[in-house]
This record gives structure tokens, C-alpha cells and sequence, in this order.
């Protein structure tokens, strides 16, 4: 299995910290894992030498709203795939 890296970016695109690494059967798959490092910050995922995708969170305006008197709020991650390989 290969092996994809996540690495945390911050709002200027700049990765600031060591990735994450760990292995996933597909791309989809990849993005998917990759989807729990990004409850703070952006990240962006590799194989190797290729951007697999970025995953970044949504403004809070964009994820929350009114229904009722209750504040609705989903997770508000938006995953940019770049070409699947499956």
C-alpha cells in the first residue's frame, strides 16, 4: 500500500509542521484518513511526489446557521481532490 503524507497549512498555504504519515489503498481513501488532521487547519495531501489534494476548513459563517432557536453547525471540511488515481 502506498504510503500519503498530510501536512498541516496555514491560512497563507505554508506548511508549518511535520506530516502525518500513514498508508491508504486509494487516493479516496487517503483523503478520507486524512480528514481527521484537519479539524484545526488546512491540509494537504501526498504520494510521493504528487498533491493528491487539500483539505480545508469552511468559514463558520459557511458551516453554521439558524433553525429554530438552535445553531446548526456541520463540520465544515471541504476536501479539493486533484485527479484520483483509484
Amino acid at each position: 500500500m502506498p504510503i500519503y503524507r498530510a501536512f498541516p497549512v496555514d491560512q497563507a498555504g505554508h506548511i508549518f509542521d511535520e506530516p502525518h504519515e500513514f498508508e491508504a489503498k486509494t487516493d479516496i481513501d487517503a483523503i478520507a484518513q486524512a480528514m481527521q488532521f484537519a479539524e484545526s487547519y488546512a491540509v494537504e495531501v501526498w504520494d510521493a511526489g504528487r498533491r493528491v489534494g487539500l483539505i480545508k476548513m469552511r468559514p463558520i459563517e459557511e458551516r453554521c446557521g439558524l433553525r429554530g432557536l438552535h445553531r446548526i453547525c456541520d463540520y465544515g471540511l471541504t476536501a479539493i481532490v486533484a485527479t484520483p488515481k483509484v
